[in-house]
């Protein structure tokens, strides 16, 4: 709690101010039924591995820290002191100058702030999915993916990818992954061959401790795995309990 809230302080999230007369202050405990943040379909993620698997280009992963503390607010919004913060005067509150998680507002806030320094760098933005971008330019070529604060960067260029990525860097707190090796349930392997794609299930390693219990039961092994993946593209709630 006291790394999350030095975060918050060092990305200057607030200014104390005063609480003018007629506006509220929000507080803990407000939850929203439906939030959205944009993400990249499953559709043009398999494509874009696919593509750069038949042409052997680049595939590297980034994440973003804290994403949704980046982008900037253009409302006035108001927060209660948080717990460990207090102020002699009991007017004192949280102006938000920056989006923060929890506020409903804040996974547009940090996409567009995500968008308009992609733009800046000369990336177009598709049109069939927001979450896709592009730049071409003279020989080099870059893809950015982006599902929520990951980004999969494919170019042709490996000297490219690293200019790209201290630029990103520059802007945002950026963790480089390295080559992609896991993402949304797909394995991306690379060899001197090329490079291998497998979807892969990871919920099945938890889920042998389940077998051997049931196995101490007399239940039979392969009944009880053939009526798993029966159910596996029925998930839902009810499963759950």
């Amino acid at each position: 709690m006291r790394k999350y809230i030095q975060d918050l302080e060092e990305n200057k999230t607030w200014t104390v101010e005063d609480l003018p007369p007629g506006k509220k202050a929000i507080s803990k405990g407000i939850d929203f039924h439906e939030t959205f943040s944009p993400t990249a379909m499953i559709a043009t993620i398999r494509t874009i591995i696919a593509m750069i698997t038949t042409k052997n280009w680049e595939l590297h992963q980034m994440d973003m820290h804290n994403a949704f503390l980046h982008g900037d607010l253009n409302e006035e919004v108001y927060m209660k002191m948080p717990p460990g913060f207090s102020s002699e005067s009991p007017r004192k509150v949280c102006r938000l100058r920056k989006s923060l998680y929890g506020l409903r507002q804040a996974p547009r806030c940090w996409f567009a702030k995500l968008v308009d320094s992609l733009k800046e760098y000369g990336f177009h933005q598709s049109c069939s999915d927001y979450s896709l971008f592009v730049f071409h330019k003279w020989h080099v070529k870059i893809n950015v993916l982006i599902y929520m604060d990951d980004l999969i960067i494919s170019c042709n260029d490996c000297k490219v990818v690293q200019q790209f990525n201290e630029y990103l860097s520059s802007c945002f707190y950026m963790k480089d992954l390295g080559w992609l090796k896991y993402f949304l349930g797909i394995e991306v392997v690379r060899n001197a061959r090329g490079f291998f794609v497998n979807e892969i299930m990871p919920w099945i390693s938890p889920l042998r401790l389940v077998f051997w219990e049931l196995s101490q039961q007399k239940l039979h092994l392969s009944r009880i795995i053939n009526l798993l993946f029966n159910q596996r593209r029925l998930t839902g709630k009810k499963h759950y309990k």
